[in-house]
């Protein structure tokens, strides 16, 4: 019977200790964000915000190239 729980306690100790250490390393973590793109500057750089619009409209264009191929008839040779 013990040998059936030692894996059990494990596991429970485990569970115990990352219970007990996870309020710790949310403490120790800083709040403020680093934008690596403006990291290095000697002057004080802005990044402006951007949609995503673009990304968005090329994702719908290569979609509906997927679907037009899906759509191809197998059959058709180079000589229609």
């Amino acid at each position: 019977m013990m040998h059936a729980m030692k894996p059990w306690l494990v596991r429970l100790g485990y569970a115990t200790a990352a219970m007990l250490l996870l309020p710790l390393e949310v403490l120790a973590q800083d709040d403020r964000r680093i934008d690596a793109r403006i990291e290095g500057y000697k002057v004080p750089v802005k990044v402006e915000e951007s949609s995503t619009t673009l990304t968005w409209l090329l994702m719908i264009f290569l979609t509906a190239i997927a679907i037009a191929v899906l759509f191809k008839n197998a059959k058709r040779t180079h000589l229609d």
